[in-house]
């Protein structure tokens, strides 16, 4: 039966913006569209180089749309709406948004993530290019913290960022489906990885993905950086603080875990138990002309409970001559496999 509800109201945005928003000939800032938008809106992102605060992707906290009537933001014309940070903002930024989708759109040059999901459940990320993430701040292309029921979909992500696709501090139920990572360089504190398949978190699904990484981005020689750009960085025993300068030389990088890989799921009362994570018709690869370091291995699943993970019809290709030394094409503790494919060697 056709729905009994209307259908929303579509606006138009550009970077210019000084309209009413009502036509593509009369668009406003995306930031004016937060006070109009209701579930069932569509705001259209016309041509163009969106930057300063009134043209970044970042809702109000509390607006939401509902589960038959998302508000949607959408490029009028898919890759052509470039939404650029500049290294001083967040280009796309929920907080306490549900069911929203988002499509078509670039963004690139966050200041510390470039599109972040926080305390946010039931959205869709589809068709979005991401890259640049803040390089000395914990930076990530993508990532959800405290949602659950988020999808990412047909997305591609590089360049730098401490991990390319991240979920975390329940970031629940999230899917990865046909997406593409490839990570580039990152000099701060913590493990390194394409995709985190959980960290504090659990029901990761990820599907028909693609993974890779080239340490294009390293500098020869740095100081490991904390998380907040600043060296050395710091450790606390109780009431002590230690300091560790940690130099890496030879372009290498500090805990390169793998491409598909996981944090740890053992702080802040989650429940070590991952409940996953599922992997099915995933690649992971390493090319002779992209730089590597060494990894653990392209998949690393250390999960603390048996059978806590599955992955299944899954590639892992190391091509003669790839640089680097890997560990284990398939690193899996507690997790089972099935149809594992690896091609090439590693080192042990």
């Amino acid at each position: 039966m056709p729905s009994s509800e209307s259908p929303g109201a579509t606006y138009y945005a550009s970077p210019d913006g000084g309209g009413d928003g009502r036509s593509s000939s009369s668009p406003f800032h995306i930031a004016d569209f937060w006070r109009v938008a209701s579930p069932g809106d569509s705001l259209l992102l016309l041509d163009g180089r969106y930057v300063g605060a009134g043209s970044m992707i970042q809702p109000p906290e509390g607006l939401s749309g509902t589960p038959d009537r998302p508000i949607t933001v959408r490029a009028a014309n898919d890759g052509q709406a470039e939404i650029d940070g500049e290294a001083q903002r967040v280009p796309v930024h929920f907080r306490r948004n549900d069911h929203f989708a988002l499509e078509g759109v670039n963004a690139h040059h966050g200041s510390r993530e470039v599109v972040a999901l926080y305390h946010s459940n039931h959205n869709a990320v589809r068709r979005i290019c991401a890259w640049e993430a803040g390089d000395h701040n914990n930076g990530n292309c993508f990532a959800v913290h405290y949602g659950e029921h988020n999808l990412f979909e047909d997305c591609a992500g590089w360049g730098t960022s401490r991990k390319v696709f991240t979920n975390s501090q329940g970031g629940n139920h999230t899917t990865y489906r046909r997406c593409w990572g490839r990570w580039e360089g990152c000099h701060v504190v913590g493990p390194k990885m394409t995709y985190s398949l959980f960290y504090n978190s659990h029901h990761i699904l990820a599907e028909n993905c693609i993974g890779t990484w080239d340490a294009r981005r390293m500098v020869e020689t740095h100081v490991v950086l904390r998380n907040d750009g600043r060296a050395p960085y710091v450790s606390s025993r109780g009431s002590r603080r230690y300091y560790h300068p940690l130099t890496i030389a030879g372009y290498g990088v500090d805990q390169p875990y793998g491409i598909f890989a996981m944090d740890a799921n053992n702080k802040y009362g989650w429940d070590q138990t991952t409940i996953g994570p599922s992997v099915y018709g995933c690649i992971a690869y390493t090319l002779p002309a992209q730089k590597l370091d060494r990894f653990i291995g392209l998949y690393f699943v250390k999960s603390t409970a048996p059978d806590d993970g599955y992955l299944e019809n899954c590639l892992a290709l190391r091509s003669p001559g790839s640089q680097g030394s890997v560990g284990s094409m398939f690193s899996l503790t507690n997790c089972r496999g099935r149809s594992l494919t690896a091609v090439g060697e590693c080192d042990r």
